[in-house]
């Protein structure tokens, strides 16, 4: 026996988008709730009563959904014998493709009652893929997800897991509404936006602890047995129902709060009674919220029937006004009041009382939730981006914890900056983790991990205004605040690869940008992967005319707004020298970033394994570009390429210049990738031209915001790559928290 409290889970998925999945087929997604315990000891949520959004207009709709009834191939369902909820099964044939799905599926689970404690669940979503274009025969076996009569009687496909996301659904017992972006990111990358919904909907008393779950896959004659006081074979014998004649529910309650001396009738009227009260006005204020920002007048009128505004709670008193007021009253005369009130002293009959009140309560509870639930199902892309605003709000100041602002510094690089930097780092991580400010929904995979990338940013605001400002918003990165409203037309990121690299090495970076601003458009760049040891100024050409023929076939008729660049490694060289050609849209140029990329050359490079490195590839392959960024292409200083390139216009054309650098990346030299003289280069008799290139370039950029951001990784292994530096110099591309933290931070570069 035990008195247990009712949790509802909500799921409603709202949409699925494919950013960049591999195979065309049929996709849907599987959802299981779940405790955090071992497979024996394990307890589903159970699923029940999936529905769909209702339908809001005709067929004559303005601005009507993306969303297409030939994509669905299968209503959404849920299967006992996994306790899971399926979506509509949905065909996916293009990238950038969005499907609206609006499944709405119902989560129980019971937990026993007594001294408030947090809840948690762990919530489980597994994309699945059906390839319905080939031959079943061709596909490997995958393991059985549910039985032969499952997939009969539900009509679910063969599938198979493509990729899974874990969630921590934490404090579970109190109602909770919250954005949830389920992102899949390993081998394909999509994302579905979810809400879920979270409360304690009532308490009730159970003769048999038996979960939802267990009950729903009884079959029938178990079930009848079970309701006729019997224990069925496939249950646990040892967990027999007791005698309905020495049944007490003052027994259990006292077994229950074994840590609490005695009843305290007042402690058990606040935990059932007086919270059911406070989720009832939590789900009032919540309903006034959605419906004054989420429903539009013609939804109102159109859904007349589901929005009759709801009643404040009824709630009956068993304690006076006069005596709740009495807070100087201890537990034994708390006691003695509520005994006075009922006119009983025995404490089977005051708990039944209290329980019966909290019944009346929950029914009342139940009633709200619902036309809360309506409200969503109703307005579901309105309401999505009313939480989604929330949700980016906060990961965004969870991010800014990992980032440290530095006041501006002159051209000359500081002495030991990159041990200072990483001395910081540890002390920022560790003291990061402390002031996280943790949300109902966990997403186990992106929560901050120890190993956190720190940033390190530098600002040098622009001196004058820009003449610029028709085609381009001037934005303060800082300023969340901004206006993107007076901007019209398209803008197109281009991104580049680095040295013997191809597009595939920019797909990551450019999908987390495509995920925050799908409005974009995107080049990555392949027309140099097949000689990246060329010359810079040919592959710049090579670049520019890329460019040029995609603008002209995307961008038709000057639609094109902004134009933005982003170049790793090599690739941040190859597009200064491709800007000489694209004059024409100088006025359309936003941002440029460079990512870990030599931009003063090799000519001082503290790591000599990796001077050797060039030396050895210089002579073996006859590599034109590392000649050039060694600055031995010429004899004469004045003539190599990119002493040309830093007199050469372009880069002041952007309105935003970013140069990322790592002190643990040696394939980049730290002064180099900051654009700053190090001390080894001023005090050189020889480096005269060298530094006035340095101050031609930097100089160039006074009307520009220029962001110097120093990365920090926090790297475990030990082998070869980290201690020639070549690790961090790859994180740049495939460390998956510093490209989130780029697109979060520094959003407006992108807008």
């Amino acid at each position: 026996m035990a008195l247990r409290s009712v949790v509802e889970i909500v799921t409603h998925i709202e949409s699925f988008r494919n950013v960049d999945l591999y195979y065309q087929g049929v996709y849907f997604l599987r959802i299981t709730i779940f405790n955090d315990a071992q497979n024996d000891q394990k307890i589903f949520a159970h699923p029940h009563d999936p529905c769909e959004s209702y339908k809001t207009y005709p067929q004559d709709q303005v601005n009507a959904p993306k969303y297409y009834e030939t994509h669905i191939f299968r209503p959404a369902s849920i299967v006992t014998s996994n306790s899971a909820f399926y979506t509509k099964a949905f065909f996916i044939k293009f990238c950038e493709e969005e499907i609206e799905l609006n499944d709405v599926c119902n989560f129980r689970i019971e937990f026993d009652a007594g001294p408030k404690k947090e809840q948690s669940l762990i919530m489980q979503v597994d994309l699945m893929f059906f390839d319905c274009l080939n031959s079943q025969k061709d596909q490997q076996k995958a393991e059985p997800l549910y039985t032969k009569q499952d997939r009969e009687d539900y009509a679910i496909p063969d599938g198979k897991i493509q990729a899974t996301a874990k969630f921590r659904l934490k404090n579970v017992t109190a109602p909770s509404h919250q954005y949830v972006p389920i992102v899949f990111e390993d081998q394909n990358f999509c994302q579905a936006n979810l809400i879920v919904h979270t409360i304690t909907l009532d308490y009730r008393f159970r003769t048999h602890p038996i979960q939802l779950f267990q009950f729903a896959r009884l079959k029938f004659e178990e079930r009848s047995q079970l309701l006729e006081g019997k224990v069925p074979v496939t249950l646990d014998k040892k967990k027999q129902f007791i005698n309905q004649e020495s049944i007490s529910i003052f027994e259990t309650v006292q077994k229950q709060y074994k840590d609490v001396k005695g009843i305290d009738y007042h402690s058990m009227q606040q935990e059932y009674v007086e919270s059911l009260k406070g989720y009832y006005e939590n789900l009032y204020q919540h309903y006034n919220l959605i419906y004054s920002k989420c429903i539009l007048e013609k939804q109102r009128k159109h859904f007349k029937k589901y929005l009759y505004p709801p009643l404040k709670l009824i709630v009956p008193e068993y304690i006076t006004t006069e005596q709740q007021q009495m807070k100087s009253l201890g537990k034994k005369e708390l006691n003695e009041r509520i005994e006075e009130k009922f006119h009983t002293s025995d404490p089977e009959t005051i708990i039944h009382s209290i329980l019966n009140e909290t019944n009346l309560i929950s029914c009342q509870l139940f009633q709200m939730w619902i036309k809360v639930l309506d409200l969503y199902r109703i307005s579901p892309r309105f309401c999505v981006a009313l939480l989604q605003f929330d949700s980016v709000k906060l990961m965004k100041s969870r991010w800014q914890l990992f980032q440290v602002k530095q006041h501006q510094t002159s051209w000359e690089l500081p002495r030991n900056l990159g041990q200072e930097h990483r001395q910081i780092a540890e002390r920022v991580r560790f003291e990061a983790f402390k002031k996280i400010q943790e949300q109902n929904t966990e997403d186990l995979n992106t929560f901050p991990k120890e190993n956190q990338p720190v940033v390190f940013e530098e600002f040098i605001p622009r001196s004058d205004v820009d003449k610029n400002e028709e085609n381009i918003v001037d934005i303060d990165v800082t300023n969340t605040d901004f206006d993107i409203t007076s901007y019209r037309g398209i803008h197109l990121i281009v991104l580049v690869h680095g040295f013997q690299g191809n597009s595939y090495d920019m797909k990551l970076f450019k999908n987390y940008i495509s995920l925050a601003h799908p409005e974009a458009m995107f080049l990555c760049s392949s027309i140099n992967e097949d000689n990246t040891e060329g010359d810079i100024e040919e592959m710049g050409d090579k670049l520019s005319t890329e460019v040029i023929n995609f603008i002209t076939e995307n961008c038709p008729e000057n639609t094109l707004g902004r134009l933005s660049f982003v170049g790793h490694s090599l690739g941040g060289l190859i597009i200064r020298a491709c800007l000489t050609k694209l004059d024409k849209y100088q006025d359309k140029m936003y941002t440029y970033i460079s990512l870990s990329s030599p931009q003063l050359g090799y000519v001082y490079n503290a790591n000599k394994i990796i001077d050797a490195g060039m030396w050895v590839l210089k002579q073996w392959k006859r590599s034109r570009c590392l000649e050039q960024m060694r600055m031995t292409d010429h004899r004469n200083f004045e003539d190599t390429c990119l002493y040309k390139l830093a007199h050469a216009k372009g880069l002041s054309w952007f309105k935003n210049v970013c140069f990322f650098s790592s002190f643990q990346d040696s394939y980049a030299p730290y002064d180099s990738a900051r654009v700053q003289l190090s001390r080894e280069a001023i005090e050189d008799v020889r480096g005269k031209l060298y530094v006035q290139m340095v101050q031609n370039l930097l100089g160039t950029l006074q009307n520009t915001n220029v962001y110097r951001i120093d990365v920090n990784f926090d790297i475990q292994e030990k082998n070869i790559d980290t201690f020639i530096g070549r690790t961090a110099h790859i994180l740049f591309l495939e460390c998956q928290p510093l490209l989130r933290m780029i697109v979060s931070l520094y959003d407006p570069f992108f807008c």
